[in-house]
């Protein structure tokens, strides 16, 4: 990266407390000749920001009327769902991920020309004046529960082991401020990955 730029996961006050997941193993949800989607998403896959599922909009589809060429068994994801996979995979900086929306919408105009819209960065973040800093909580509950519907935890489990590891780290070079995450891991869950 160049000198002064951060990744866009470093970038904690222009994303506020982003967090994306999605499902490993995604199931399409059909019925007869009907198939639910999100045509902003893509995909049938489920969305999670900061370990709560999003409500997203779906929309019905009635195949039959569709063009015979036009019909497929899979939603083929959209220009800006892969470009907001692709920011999130390689760690763009937002300021290089608009300035390239900036041109690409001059040909595709359903793009957005900010990433914060494209990557659907949440816009406030309840926090609470602990001491001289800031608080959020974000729930071990609603960590859990991510855990549980992803299939990560053996079924009839009925006592989970937890790991809680809080460790500080500077949100940049030129401030003293930091951040501060309290790390939560499930000893028993299939992924072995913490969550906030």
């Amino acid at each position: 990266l160049p000198t002064g730029q951060q990744p866009v996961a470093a970038h904690a006050s222009f994303f506020g407390e982003f967090e994306y997941e999605r499902a490993s193993e995604c199931e399409s949800e059909t019925s007869d000749d009907l198939l639910l989607y999100d045509p902003l998403d893509g995909s049938e896959c489920e969305s999670f920001v900061n370990g709560d599922e999003v409500e997203e909009p779906l929309y019905e589809v009635n195949l039959e009327k569709l063009p015979s060429e036009d019909r497929s068994d899979e939603v083929a994801p959209s220009l800006g769902t892969k470009l907001a996979h692709w920011a999130i995979n390689t760690n763009t900086p937002a300021s290089h991920l608009t300035q390239l929306l900036k041109l690409l919408h001059l040909h595709h105009k359903d793009l957005p020309i900010d990433a914060r819209t494209l990557l659907k960065t949440l816009r406030t973040t309840e926090v609470a004046q602990m001491g001289s800093g800031l608080y959020h909580y974000f729930g071990v509950a609603a960590g859990l529960m991510a855990e549980a519907s992803g299939g990560l935890l053996p079924s009839g489990c009925s006592t989970l082991s937890v790991s809680i590891n809080v460790d500080g780290h500077p949100i940049s070079r030129s401030s003293r401020k930091q951040f501060w995450p309290v790390l939560v891991l499930v000893k028993e869950s299939r992924g072995q990955n913490p969550f906030v």
